[in-house]
């Protein structure tokens, strides 16, 4: 291993093993000359028919899960270096990742292949009956418009939690959702380090879902990103850039008939508060103050101080440009 080896981060090996209890997926990744992380993602099983997890499209899907996982990782030492030590990608592939890291972080990694193993992924003709139904991710408050709104099966479709959200789950709960219809899947992480989250889950909830969709049969993944989510989050996850980019690249190298996609992208922010704020059966799940259901929201240098509102659904409406003060005054008042 020569000098720039030795300060690489090494993606080396990850495994997938299942029991009536749980999908359990483990990820070796390394830090070079220094420490071994080991990552865990649980997915709770409960009364799921799934298809078999040994193809060689399962294992590029969790192959690929991985390569989201290390986020947090690689951001503990500042590396610039990703060395791939157990699946090959082809230079499209390499080029894609370099794109999404550079999204992520702002800066340029270098993505190194030193595995000759590549997973032979054979074009299936799929039925069209083989897939059918949605998941739905919840991972905030505009993901209960997304499960009022959409035309959701509450026997056959499926909400997706990540890393044990009470809130998530007492939103599908009041959404109508069993418990057999609510998948858990949670992150364990390495003891050696506290946990560094990089708080941009959605990437990550993007392959998962796809994954799961497939081990379910289900056609649709549904996310609740709105056309104002990039500028309001600043996280690369919810964009629209990464809708398409993930989707090109599911065409290529996780080739299903499944399609990812935001229900709300074509709301903006005031429009998604809007229409979160006639779900009042949801507003005490997200509330700012559990002792009141009332919140100021300051608009700004407007002839608008301030306007009470019941409950906090305008907790996205920040920053807001003098055309959407005036809607919204015109739309409280």
């Amino acid at each position: 291993m020569d000098k720039e080896d030795c300060s690489s981060f090494i993606y080396k090996a990850f495994e997938i093993n299942t029991t009536k209890e749980k999908i359990c997926i483990t990820y070796e990744y390394e830090l070079a000359n220094q420490s071994i992380f080991k990552h865990q993602i649980y997915i709770i099983r409960k009364d799921f028919k799934l298809r078999p997890t040994s193809s060689n499209l399962i294992q590029s899907m969790v192959f690929n899960i991985g390569m989201v996982a290390l986020i947090n990782y690689l951001k503990l030492n500042s590396n610039t270096s990703l060395i791939i030590e157990c699946l090959k990608l082809d230079d499209e592939q390499i080029t894609w990742w370099k794109d999404f890291y550079s999204c992520l972080f702002g800066k340029t990694i270098d993505i190194k292949n030193t595995c000759d193993k590549s997973i032979n992924l054979e074009k299936i003709i799929y039925d069209d009956n083989d897939f059918s139904g949605y998941i739905v991710p919840l991972e905030n408050k505009d993901s209960c418009i997304t499960l009022e709104t959409l035309n959701l099966s509450r026997e056959n479709d499926f909400c997706l939690i990540l890393d044990d959200s009470k809130d998530a789950k007492k939103a599908a709960e009041l959404a109508g959702f069993d418990s057999k219809n609510i998948i858990e899947v949670i992150q364990t992480w390495d003891k050696k380090i506290i946990e560094f989250n990089y708080n941009d889950n959605s990437a990550l909830i993007a392959f998962i879902a796809y994954f799961l969709c497939y081990l379910l049969s289900k056609k649709y993944i549904a996310v609740s990103n709105g056309s104002s989510s990039t500028e309001q989050d600043k996280k690369y996850g919810k964009s629209f850039d990464f809708e398409n980019a993930f989707r090109k690249y599911a065409d290529k190298y996780l080739p299903t008939p499944i399609e990812y996609f935001s229900f709300l992208r074509p709301l903006n922010k005031f429009q998604v508060a809007k229409s979160f704020a006639k779900l009042t059966k949801y507003h005490p799940l997200y509330e700012t103050n559990k002792n009141s259901n009332m919140i100021t929201l300051k608009l700004g240098p407007s002839s608008i101080n301030s306007i009470k509102l019941n409950s906090s659904y305008y907790l996205s409406q920040n920053n807001l440009i003098p055309e959407q003060e005036f809607i919204l005054k015109k739309f409280l008042l």
